[in-house]
């Protein structure tokens, strides 16, 4: 049951979506303009102003798409799709490429921002609407986006919830950045502790050099053979099976792996 003044209706009956486009490479005249050039790369965080790639006017009129202020931007195909969905608001206007759709609002009772966090709040769904494309990148299909349906309150209701989470994001940012200011001190730290340039008091006597073969035993490991047979995966009692994606950012093993593999 909805809230008072909130109605239910389908993406596609309050939005419209446009494909973009790659200007030809090999013409000079449609690169290093002034107008950003989105793609999958580059679309980094939920606000989109500037790009790695530029192009010309004429690039845009041969190629191209331009997406407004305030419109949306949204990855549907490539291989990042298996593990997040990109997307985010363009803060000016912005050229895009055929992976990307521009999502803008058809009627003005729609705001952008509110739109920005549904897709946010439903990015869950939205990866397990990804289907290959039989070259390893992922898609989302368009009509079955625009058959989405959604829930919208009011226009001063998403106005200010728009304006909270976005004081939420402000405060994660700032955070974040205090984060890396002491990751940054800590890796400069760590290069004058284990190397010995800074020392503590009361530590004086000389190091030794070792190679790791000396104070370290090392063992490779392997996939069972043959690799990917049923019975030697067991996810209930199974031993945990680390790869590469159980190791996060900071190099530290996550809490379960992804695999857990037999005792046979």
């Amino acid at each position: 049951m909805l809230p008072d003044g909130w109605e239910k209706t389908k993406l596609g009956n309050i939005t419209s979506w446009t494909s973009g486009g790659t200007p030809s490479k090999i013409n000079a005249d449609y690169w290093d303009g002034i107008i950003p050039w989105i793609s999958a790369s580059t679309m980094k965080g939920h606000k989109f102003s500037k790009s790695s790639l530029y192009i010309t006017e004429q690039g845009l009129k041969s190629g191209s798409k331009l997406a407004k202020k305030n419109n949306l931007l949204l990855l549907v195909r490539g291989s990042m799709l298996w593990n997040k969905i990109p997307i985010g608001i363009a803060t000016q206007d912005l050229a895009f490429n055929q992976d990307v759709k521009c999502i803008s609002a058809k009627q003005e009772k729609i705001s952008p921002e509110f739109l920005l966090y549904w897709f946010l709040a439903n990015e869950n769904m939205l990866r397990h609407m990804v289907t290959g494309t039989g070259i390893g990148a992922g898609k989302l299909d368009t009509q079955d986006l625009i058959s989405l349906k959604l829930a919208i309150p009011p226009l001063p209701e998403q106005q200010k919830i728009a304006k909270i989470l976005s004081t939420w994001d402000k405060a994660i940012e700032t955070l974040e950045a205090l984060i890396l200011a002491k990751q940054t001190r800590k890796k400069a730290l760590m290069q004058q502790l284990l190397t010995g340039k800074k020392r503590f008091d009361g530590f004086d006597d000389e190091w030794e050099e070792k190679t790791l073969a000396n104070i370290a035993n090392f063992r490779r490991g392997s996939f069972p053979q043959p690799y990917g047979l049923p019975k030697w995966y067991d996810k209930i009692n199974g031993f945990p099976f680390i790869q590469v994606y159980d190791i996060d950012k900071n190099m530290k093993l996550k809490p379960q792996t992804k695999n857990k593999i037999s005792s046979e």
